[in-house]
């Protein structure tokens, strides 16, 4: 398959956790152990998918959604495989900055306000060649209110969006289509969902200015 999108000139990436098990996901590291037991299933994992020649791959924090272990070791398992990919594949790791709220990266700060820092926003600490994909969910645009997850809106999001381009390579990666509800037979029948993709780039390129406007994917 990959070799047929290669052949039409598309990239093609796979999303693997690290350590997520939500939903059956396959993982990157199948056991927890001494450090340097994690890092060789890290890098034995990522050349068992790296076999069929993604372009680059993606990664989710925590043990679920709303779950997740410490800081520390959250940060060193992205780190051995940021440098793994980079080393043996010359291929990029992408991680996810999921919008579920009420966690926090015990031991890190924001440093933009010195406060604790929210847990999906631990990949600023991260080495720099990881990038990040700013995921937020439903049809709501990053300026509409937006009751779930613990949130009043996106705004926060669309912040860390703008700061975190000051120091590595962004993907804007919205939910277009809500995979679980209602609008899971016809996303591109809602004309909400497009208007709303479509005013959120907009928003995101005034804010940006200068800087160079990022990648953009789709759920």
């Amino acid at each position: 398959l990959t070799a047929r999108a290669h052949a039409f000139g598309v990239l093609v990436g796979l999303d693997v956790p690290i350590a997520l098990d939500q939903q059956n996901a396959f993982r990157l590291l199948t056991k927890t152990g001494s450090f340097d037991e994690e890092m060789a299933s890290i890098q034995r994992s990522i050349d068992y998918v790296m076999q069929a020649s993604f372009d680059h791959l993606g990664t989710e924090l925590g043990f679920s959604e709303f779950t997740h272990p410490s800081a520390e070791q959250m940060l060193d398992w992205i780190n051995v495989a940021v440098d793994h990919l980079a080393s043996a594949f010359n291929r990029r790791l992408y991680a996810k900055v999921h919008c579920s709220n009420d966690q926090v990266a015990k031991g890190f700060v924001d440093p933009r306000t010195g406060e604790p820092l929210n847990f999906n926003f631990l990949p600023h600490y991260a080495d720099p060649r990881l990038g990040v994909m700013i995921h937020t969910v439903q049809m709501y645009g990053l300026e509409d209110p937006a009751p779930l997850y613990h949130n009043a809106n996106f705004t926060y999001m669309l912040d860390f969006l703008v700061f975190e381009s000051a120091f590595r390579k962004i993907v804007w990666y919205p939910e277009t289509a809500y995979w679980v509800n209602s609008d899971i037979n016809v996303p591109l029948g809602l004309p909400v969902c497009g208007a709303r993709r479509v005013d959120d780039m907009h928003l995101i390129w005034s804010r940006l200015a200068a800087l160079s406007a990022p990648s953009r994917a789709n759920f």
